[in-house]
């Protein structure tokens, strides 16, 4: 909405509040009604317009439209959604609630967008309305816990426009709220260093009037919290070593430009600074006759993703057909299948990958004290109570309003591959990534030339299409693979600064911690892991 006087909003609310219908309009012009009204009500915080605004909706949704429309209206609906979402959480203390129906409303909308092309490469949307709606994914994002993929998002709008101001300030939010769960006060330093230049940069651009104000409150909290050094330090993220032959240089600048390493200063960039696996679980309160049963199982799920992503690394970078494929013989189906070692490792890393999410929650049950038996124990159960027949499912009391951000990420990440009326969700590949899981796991998943036309495989191949198989393309199976790897690190991250915060929020002011001391264990060094 272009920039309008207040006298000029009131004018214009009021004016389109006293609208009964739109149907006497064509579509642009009730597109354009719509998103004022709604654009208005929230400058003048008046609920009367954006439910005014709703049932408006409703009527839009009925229309025939073609893509382009769509795309528009369902970014309108996305902006009503998170207004009345905000209505909602200044009335009520509910942003704490974890399953919340207004977000759900807006990233199914903002997803709707993207699938009716407001991003694809023949888009006639214009850059700034690009930026405004790949900017209110990140924020939807980051308010559900989300923090790691919010940085994706905003990241994209940086690319199109570095001085785009409600991306900077929002990008900036997000990793001050990220350094809050950060074990680690070095890398927190890093954080809050770059949230601060961020927030700056976004005062500059001059912002809507309402960002500005929350932008500035974060600066003055940081202002406070901060040295003046901290916050004016230009810090050298980029001058350590990478590793002692060309091969592991290419493979860790592989994993940072791909924000792959289990470490969180990868979230800032692609620095060398980063350029190792160091996150680990923070310091975890226990009896004195229990082990460090912790962080020996999450030794083994890092190690297992690290393993898992070197693979997928060897799979996408090897080059000669390995001797192990020599005079292996196999029939020519006819429809250009790939097959091979570099095809089994990306399978075998996509397998470890996906494995880890029941892993995770196999932590949490006893982390979290949620009392399951282990073989009712899987990244779905541990958030909703089991239900019979056709009830709705219903989240376990333990977790929920639980005030613990990474936690709720991973609950949001759930939704994504476990809940079946949220497929319309935060990520568009999920479905896609648990067909080809079960397809991996219990049926048959066939990899095919990238010249192969999936879609038209029954009229290209001399045999028709192969009916037993889920086929994918070469490249197509790569970026799954590659979208995976990058949720599964998401979630080991969440995962440590839940406990984290966990721990802060059960010790923090307790008794027990008077007659508590600490135990250091020892970390292994690379010799250490050598085999006799």
């Amino acid at each position: 909405m272009k920039r309008l006087s207040r006298e000029d909003m009131i004018e214009l609310n009021e004016k389109y509040l006293n609208l009964d219908s739109l149907s006497e309009l064509d579509d642009k012009t009730s597109l354009n009604i719509f998103g004022t009204l709604i654009d208005t009500s929230h400058f003048l915080d008046k609920l009367e317009g954006l439910l005014h605004a709703l049932d408006f909706s409703e009527e839009l949704l009925n229309r025939e439209m073609n893509e382009e429309n769509k795309s528009e209206l369902h970014y309108y609906i996305a902006n009503l959604w998170a207004d009345l979402e905000e209505f909602k959480s200044t009335c009520i203390k509910s942003r704490w609630d974890w399953d919340q129906p207004e977000i759900k409303k807006v990233i199914t909308n903002i997803r709707y967008s993207f699938r009716y092309g407001f991003l694809g490469d023949n888009t006639k949307v214009s850059d700034s309305r690009r930026c405004e709606i790949l900017t209110n994914y990140g924020n939807a994002l980051s308010q559900i816990g989300r923090i790691i993929e919010a940085i994706e998002y905003y990241d994209k709008v940086l690319e199109i426009n570095p001085n785009f101001s409600m991306a900077n300030g929002a990008k900036g939010n997000n990793l001050f709220k990220y350094s809050r769960y950060l074990y680690d006060e070095g890398h927190k330093a890093y954080f809050l260093n770059l949230s601060y230049k961020m927030l700056k940069k976004a005062i500059e651009g001059d912002p809507y009037p309402q960002a500005k104000k929350n932008f500035q409150n974060t600066i003055n909290i940081l202002e406070k919290g901060c040295s003046k050094e901290l916050l004016a330090e230009n810090f050298d993220l980029n001058s350590y070593e990478l590793g002692n032959s060309q091969d592991e240089i290419d493979y860790r600048n592989w994993v940072l430009n791909n924000r792959l390493f289990l470490n969180p200063l990868n979230d800032l960039g692609p620095n060398s600074i980063a350029a190792r696996d160091v996150l680990l679980t923070p310091s975890i309160f226990t009896k004195i006759d229990e082990g460090p049963y912790y962080q020996g199982f999450y030794n083994q799920m890092k190690q297992e993703f690290v393993s898992a992503r070197y693979l997928f690394y060897e799979g996408i970078t090897q080059r000669e057909l390995h001797f192990s494929d020599f005079e292996v013989m196999l029939f020519n189906t006819g429809d250009f299948p790939r097959y091979g070692l570099k095809i089994e490792k990306i399978k075998i890393a996509y397998r470890m990958a996906y494995s880890l999410f029941d892993k995770i929650a196999f932590f949490i049950n006893y982390y979290f004290r949620l009392g399951l038996k282990e073989k009712e124990t899987n990244f779905k159960s541990i958030w909703y109570k089991k239900q019979k027949g056709n009830k709705p499912l219903e989240i376990r009391g333990d977790l929920y309003k639980k005030e613990n951000l990474p936690l709720r990420g991973l609950f949001w990440l759930n939704q994504d591959f476990f809940i079946e009326d949220f497929k319309e969700s935060i990520e568009p590949e999920s479905e896609e990534l648990k067909n080809i899981r079960n397809s991996l796991e219990h049926k048959y998943l066939k990899i095919h030339s990238d010249y192969y036309p999936i879609n038209c495989g029954a009229d290209f191949s001399m045999y028709g299409e192969d009916r037993l198989a889920y086929s994918l393309n070469y490249n197509t199976f790569i970026s799954k693979t590659l979208k995976l790897l990058k949720l599964t690190r998401s979630a080991l991250i969440y995962l440590s600064l839940a406990i984290y915060t966990e721990e802060f929020q059960r010790y923090s002011n307790s008794e027990k911690m008077k007659d508590a001391y600490s135990i250091e264990i020892d970390v292994f060094s690379d010799d250490d892991k050598k085999l006799d």
